[in-house]
């Protein structure tokens, strides 16, 4: 079987991760694997890829407000994509991102190839900035897909009404390579992955461990990531005083190892979708401290048994269950038990049966 996915980049990110996570399962396991990818040679690959999996540059990418601009860009890529669907002949067309949705199905139509849209987060957080045009498309197209993959019914309720009917709730997969026996660490720090971007909240974050550093000076701070934020919350640091204690690391992909150094993972967004840095935390066996806006998030936080849930941009809230957490080191083990027993549904392997069964229908 031969699959083709259609998206932007494959910068660090949690879409462009299940795309490296399922691309490198699947052909590893016999399926024929191509990505396509709006960018150039200026946005290099970030995750590892088997080297037999084809990589298909268009170089097209620009973003404009001047809508004949758009248009014209737009048309572009829809030409390339189906003079690439036409040359490769796919079985199935994976489509990530709304916009790579909307362009991909109308390419697909062209060249007659089944189309799977995968929408990664909740539509209604994003939906104000998209322009008018872009959402009659997405009313007019999303519907002509043979399926469209959602985190879980929040989103599936902010589709249209005929999209909601192609609609099947899939959870995103977590490498094998995460999973592991091994103890939880027994350093006390803590760890969050993430974009240095507004909704992330780091900033929170960053408060409430200035917060717990009297009763919990042995602890330190790991934030990976980049992004527009990072300066503002390294002043903070300094700011608060604590910033010989967080460690900014920047992208990497040595992930895992510093999930594996650590004790306690949290997300302190505001809006999310499915998180693979979450997943991957949980498979390592971390207790969670998560926010409690996202149905995904109460649903992979069970509170109590493995981490908490605290309320949105509350840092004395958050603060207060992290020291739950560090001060008892009995339960802290015991949540790190729990964690590992809730990523069991989340593996590439448990995924993949269930993206075979669409495979089928479609």
């Amino acid at each position: 079987m031969k699959i083709c996915h259609t998206l932007l980049c494959m910068n660090p990110g949690g879409a462009e991760k299940v795309v490296a996570t399922l691309s490198n399962y699947w052909i590893k396991n016999g399926k024929e694997i191509d990505i396509i990818i709006f960018v150039g040679e200026n946005y290099p690959i970030f995750y590892k890829l088997d080297p037999r999996i084809k990589i298909h540059k268009l170089d097209l990418y620009g973003e404009s407000n001047n809508i004949f601009e758009a248009i014209i860009r737009s048309y572009r890529i829809i030409k390339r994509l189906i003079k690439i669907y036409k040359d490769i002949n796919p079985d199935v067309i994976i489509a990530h991102g709304n916009r790579e949705i909307t362009l991909a199905t109308i390419s697909s139509i062209f060249t007659k190839t089944k189309l799977v849209g995968y929408i990664h987060n909740d539509q209604s957080k994003f939906y104000k900035d998209k322009s008018m045009i872009w959402r009659i498309l997405e009313r007019i197209i999303y519907p002509l897909t043979n399926k469209l993959i959602i985190m879980d019914n929040v989103i599936k309720n902010n589709l249209p009404f005929f999209s909601q009917k192609k609609s099947i709730e899939v959870n995103n997969p977590v490498d094998d390579d995460y999973y592991s026996n091994d103890k939880l660490s027994e350093t006390k720090d803590i760890i969050h992955v993430g974009s240095f971007i507004k909704r992330k909240n780091q900033a929170c974050l960053i408060k409430a461990f200035g917060k717990i550093q009297k009763k919990h000076n042995d602890t330190n701070l790991i934030l990976i990531g980049e992004g527009p934020e990072k300066k503002n919350c390294e002043q903070l640091t300094k700011d608060l005083g604590v910033n010989k204690k967080v460690n900014f690391v920047g992208n990497t992909e040595n992930i895992k190892d510093y999930l594996k150094k650590s004790s306690l993972f949290i997300m302190p967004s505001y809006s999310e979708g499915m998180s693979i840095a979450i997943l991957e935390s949980l498979a390592v066996g971390l207790p969670l401290i998560t926010t409690n806006f996202s149905p995904f998030h109460k649903k992979i936080t069970l509170n109590g048994k493995n981490g908490y849930l605290v309320n949105v941009n509350d840092e004395s809230d958050m603060a207060e269950k992290i020291d739950l957490i560090l001060k008892d080191d009995e339960l802290r083990y015991n949540m790190s038990e729990v964690s590992k027993r809730i990523s069991k549904e989340y593996s590439v392997e448990k995924i993949s049966e269930k993206w075979d069964e669409i495979f089928r229908e479609v």
